[in-house]
């Protein structure tokens, strides 16, 4: 695969995961206190699950597609979790703790 075709492989996954992201985030948010960042939390905990559902399965059923893991590791898992940490940020500027749990 060449590099232009891994990079909008990877890019596609990122809009997925990214659209997921903004979706279960918003659903969670209004249907969770305001008071503690609960959709970060989703992301956070769901992603990481996944990344590693989908690291064994990779290695226990063999070797995937070229395409398929850099889409899905890379893009569609990178996307829905590289701003889950923008909760962190939003309470370090305006001058508040994060809640712990």
């Amino acid at each position: 695969m060449s590099e232009w075709a891994r990079t909008l492989v990877v890019g596609a996954g990122g809009f997925v995961g990214a659209t997921l992201r903004y979706t279960l985030g918003g659903l969670v948010s209004r249907a969770a206190s305001p008071e503690f960042p609960w959709a970060t939390q989703v992301v956070n905990v769901s992603g990481c699950f996944v990344i590693g559902l989908l690291a064994v399965l990779t290695e226990e059923r063999g070797p995937v597609s070229p395409s398929t893991r850099p889409f899905l590791m890379v893009g569609v898992l990178g996307g829905y979790l590289v701003t889950v940490e923008k909760a962190t940020v939003i309470f370090y500027r305006a001058g508040e703790p994060p809640a712990e749990p």
